[in-house]
This record gives C-alpha cells, structure tokens and sequence, in this order.
C-alpha cells in the first residue's frame, strides 16, 4: 500500500473522531446566559432595530448608565439575531446543531493548525481530545453563547495569521473580515486584537514579518472597531474584574459587585488547591505540564522557535490562571504550542533514530480513533438531544408555566439565576429585577441586601414597596448547600404576602392587596406547603458535601417551627448555634421559639 493510500486512511479516521466529536456535543441547550441572548435576538427582530435602553427590567432610578450596561447590550447584537434566527429555521434542535458544529470547527481548527505545521496526526489527535475533556469534561465551557464564537474565533486568526506571514494572498482578505464579524458577535475580539499584536512584535523581534503582514494586521485591528461599541469591549466585565479588585476606580465600581459574584471570572486557585486541582482535573493537569516540559525539554535550543508563539502561550498562561473564564484559550493555544515543542523535540533527538514505519503510524492512529470516538459516541448516545424531547433544561420551565397560564403580570422580584429565562418566557408582561446580563451594580447590591438581610430594619419591606414589586419568585433553599433564603422566610412570616405556588426550584408568592384577591382566592396555597418544601430542599443537601456544613440545620429548624413542631425546631437551632454561635439571626429564631414554646405549656 502507497504513502497516499496511508494518509488518505489517516484523513478518513480523523473524519471519523470528528464526526463522533460533533454528536457527542449536541445536548440539550442550558447555559442560563442563553435565554436572554435568544429574547434579544427575538426583541431586535420585531422591532428592527438594536436594542435601545433594556426592555425586559422592572423601571427604576438605580438603573445607571454604565459603559458596561450599553456594552452588553449592544455587542452581541450579531450573535443573538444568530441564535433567534437558527430558532426560526429550525428551533431549539437548530440551535443545537448550531451550538455543536460552532465547538467541533473550534478543536478541528485547533487540529488544523497543528497538521499544518507539520505535526504528526497522531500526536495531534491525542492533544485535541486531551483538549476536548478539560473543554468539555472537567469545565463543561461548551456554553451556548455569544462566547462560543470568540473560542472558534481565538484559533481560527492564529491559522489566518500563520497564512498570512506565510504570504498566502487569501488571508489578506479573510483577516480583516474575520476581526468585522467577530467585533460584531462578541466583545472577545478584543483577544484578537491583541494576538494580532502580539504576532506582529513576535514578527518585529525575529524579523519575520512582510509589509503587507504589517498592513493586513494594523488593518484587521482598526476594522474590527466597527461595532456598535467601538473599542469599549475593553472596559467590560471580563476584562476589568481583575483590576477593579485592586484599585478603587470610581467609574468602574458599578460592575465590581456583579462581577465579584461570577464564578467564571475568579481564579480556579480561589476554588481549589494545586493537590485539589491535580486530583480532580487530571487533563487539566496534563495539559498545562505537558505545555510546561515542552518547553524544558527544548531549552537548550529555543531560538528555532517562533517568537509569537512564546508571546501567544505566556499570554494564555497569565489568563489561565487569573480566570476559569479563560481556561479554555489557554487549554487551545498551550495544546498547539505544545505539539510544536515536541514536534521539534522530536525532530532534534528521535527521529534520525528511530523511523516508525506508515503502517505502524496508522494502526496506532486506528487505536486512538477508535477509542476516543466510541467515548465521544456513547456520550451522544446518552445526552444527545437529537433523539429526545429534552431539547433544552431549564429548573425554571414549571413555574414559567405556571405565570404564563394564569396570566400574572407586572414587576417580579426573582432570584438572579432565573432572570435570563424568565426574560425569555414571561417578558414583557412581567418584567425581572435581576437577571444573568448584570447590568446594574447598584441594583444587583438592593437584590443581595434585600435577599440576604430581609429582617435587619426590614429591608424587604422597604426594597419590595421602593420597587413597586407586588410578586416575588424566590426558592426557599439553596439545593447544594441548605442555606436558607432568609427572603422566603421573611415572606412565609408575612401575612401580607400570599403564597401561590412551590415546586423544589421556587416559590411564588404575591402581596395580598384588593387587585390580587381574585388571584390569591384561586391560586393561593398553605404556607405549611412552604415550610416543607424548605425542610426538602435542607435535609437533600445534608446528604452531600453541605452535610459538614452547619448551614442546613437552620433551614431545618426555621422549617419545623413553621409547620408547628416547636419541639424539634428547638432542637435543630440549638445544634445549628453549636457550629455558628455568633448567628444573630439564628439567636432571634431561638428566643421566638422558647416563646412559642413557653406559651403553649
């Protein structure tokens, strides 16, 4: 058999373990970002325009205009119409296709760019799927979002710069029209901007680069401008949450508090330790010290390496570790960068030595192929929504549901990680407080101290009346930790509030005033109702991790004292105060059950 039989053999399994890639990743839609993307893009379609001012919060003088509020608003205006349109042509399974065909082009690029450096196919595949389970497996990034473009984008201008220094006359063009869409779909071509620099000082330093190089890279940059926000994607959340943590920016604190609460945008070292971080993400693990001993093993040589390169992977580094956020950029570029090291490894010390025969790198390929893909094959066979209803998850849907069918209108103050689909489903009768965009700081700080502190100078009564809020959707404990939502314990207090409706992810609950009585005397349910469900939600999460913690027990005892067992209230809060002696709210709670209790002897 010829060479061309072997790598047309070697092209065709390659094929395969993308193709089984692509099923594996058509699950079910359930970012909760995505819901207010798709209800923009649904927004700017009916209306034919940009999204001016947001149509889908409740009205109020804390809603300030920020550079971050009209960034978000108006940067992913390509991606949305995007996401509604592949809706309209196809619904949510578009969507999905959509989503599983934008990450599949993502690691085939990432392969790409390393064949087309002359790396060996095998070598290649196995960081490519390597890639695929700290991307998909440890981290689950495979978001349907606005974000996913500047993940497929941030390995595709690598390849069109690569084309580009190698004088190929299509890249000219392809450049800057990729930096135009991507500006337009997302604020992440800020990243490209300054790959785009950073190869252009790589090329200075080497001197590698060509004047049409040089003009074709300053022309991507300033094209890439034209978006409706200009070069402000500098100045978003993603990019100054760092730095808003150390200095006291004035303009810039709106956004700090929102960003502070975003667990993408923290270090993964502020959720585990380096032996937590080897233990439980081994491929992590492995690509960020295999990129690492690349390097060592060629450190005797260097110099035959491109200086962009060293830029691109310290760039990545630095970003990988200050935000989970960026871990996927660091895992694509240090994976290329990596097969590059050994490429050239290899090439200096094993090669000369040792000749492995085509036959033999083909039947080793077979075997990664074949591995990897009957993996990625039984993950779609499992999760894939193709073949299924579930077409999109949401812990929300019911009570979505339940607004819809009874017709509730008006403001709703509702837990932050509902607002996106609410927007979605319930806009614009009802508008949200707060919701996945966090555009407001000032509102977002009134959400957590009306949450949070309801009982502290009756906060809640306060913040419910200032917002003209008459309905609340709230759960009534956290389902991971059984921390109470002190909020759903105050309304549950309230003779003034009416519960309506409580399923594990939420309760409804509106003001009793004259326009809702016709609607509390048909919908209205017992507040027992709400005590159990508080008391489920609690004991679930004491047989987790939350179990070492003291927090369910209050849930529990708040719970029982509700349903009028004062006899085991009394007991749970005083072994919840053993743990959290210093609980002045816990310490309430205990004198107004020895009342309780003293009073019914």
């Amino acid at each position: 058999m010829t060479n061309n039989k072997y790598e047309l053999i070697q092209k065709i399994l390659a094929l395969v373990f993308f193709s089984a890639l692509f099923y594996s990743l058509t699950v079910p839609v359930s970012d909760p970002d995505f819901w207010w993307h798709l209800a923009s893009g649904k927004w700017m379609w009916t209306n034919g325009a940009l999204i001016h001012g947001d149509p889908f919060t409740i009205d109020s003088n804390l809603k300030e205009v920020s550079l971050s509020r009209d960034f978000i608003l108006k940067q992913y205006w390509l991606a949305q119409l995007v996401f509604y349109g592949a809706y309209l042509l196809a619904g949510f399974k578009g969507i999905i296709l959509l989503s599983s065909l934008v990450f599949t082009l993502m690691f085939y690029t990432c392969y790409r760019l390393m064949i087309n450096e002359g790396v060996n196919r095998t070598l290649a595949l196995i960081l490519v799927y390597i890639s695929v389970m700290v991307v998909v497996g440890e981290f689950n990034y495979i978001g349907t979002k606005p974000q996913m473009w500047s993940s497929l984008f941030s390995v595709v201008i690598i390849m069109l710069l690569e084309a580009l220094k190698k004088g190929k006359r299509w890249s000219c063009y392809a450049t800057p029209l990729l930096m135009l869409v991507w500006a337009n779909l997302h604020g992440g071509f800020v990243l490209g901007d300054v790959m785009i620099i950073l190869y252009c000082i790589g090329s200075l330093v080497s001197r590698t680069g060509s004047r049409q190089f040089y003009l074709v890279s300053i022309a991507a940059v300033l094209v890439s401008g034209v978006n409706p926000n200009g070069f402000k994607a500098v100045v978003s959340v993603p990019f100054v949450a760092t730095l808003v943590s150390y200095l006291n920016i004035e303009s810039l604190q709106s956004i700090k508090s929102v960003a502070e609460s975003i667990n993408e945008l923290q270090s993964i070292f502020q959720h585990a330790s380096i032996p937590g971080i080897v233990r439980g993400l081994p491929y992590f693990t492995t690509i960020f010290v295999l990129s690492l001993l690349s390097f060592a093993l060629n450190f005797s040589n260097l110099r035959r390496f491109k200086a962009e390169h060293y830029l691109l992977y310290v760039m990545v580094f630095l970003m990988g570790l200050s935000s989970i956020r960026f871990i996927i950029f660091f895992t694509l570029i240090a994976s290329f960068i990596a097969t590059l090291n050994l490429k050239g490894f290899w090439e200096r010390f094993g090669r000369d030595k040792l000749r492995i025969p085509m036959p033999a790198v083909t039947a080793l390929l077979l075997v990664v192929v074949a591995l990897s893909s009957v993996k990625f094959a039984a993950a779609g066979m499992k999760n894939s929504a193709l073949d299924s209803d579930q077409l999109f998850l949401s812990p929300f849907e019911k009570a979505a549901d339940f607004m819809l069918v009874n017709h509730l209108k008006g403001n709703l103050f509702n837990d932050y990680n509902a607002g996106g689909y609410l927007i979605w489903r319930v806009s614009p009768e009802i508008k949200v407080f707060v919701d996945g965009r966090g555009l407001y700081g000032k509102l977002f700080d009134s959400y957590r101290v009306i949450v949070d502190n309801p009982f502290e100078a009756k906060n809640y009564l306060l913040g419910l009346h200032y917002f003209n809020i008459d309905m609340v959707m709230i759960p009534g404990c956290d389902k991971v930790s059984g921390t109470l939502i002190k909020l759903a314990a105050a309304l549950l207090e309230d003779e003034q509030w009416a519960l309506i409706y409580e399923d594990p992810e939420a309760l409804i609950f509106i003001r009793d005033i004259p326009k809702n009585a016709d609607l509390i005397k048909r919908l209205g349910i017992p507040k027992f109702r709400g005590y159990r469900n508080i008391y489920a939600l609690a004991t679930i999460s004491r047989e987790g991790h939350a179990a070492k913690m003291p927090n369910w027990k209050l849930a529990v005892a708040v719970a029982y004292e509700g349903i009028g067992n004062l006899d085991e209230a009394a007991r749970w809060i005083d072994d919840y105060l053993k743990m959290s002696p210093n609980d002045d709210y816990a310490k309430t709670i205990k004198a107004r059950i020895a009342g309780k209790r003293l009073k019914a002897r």
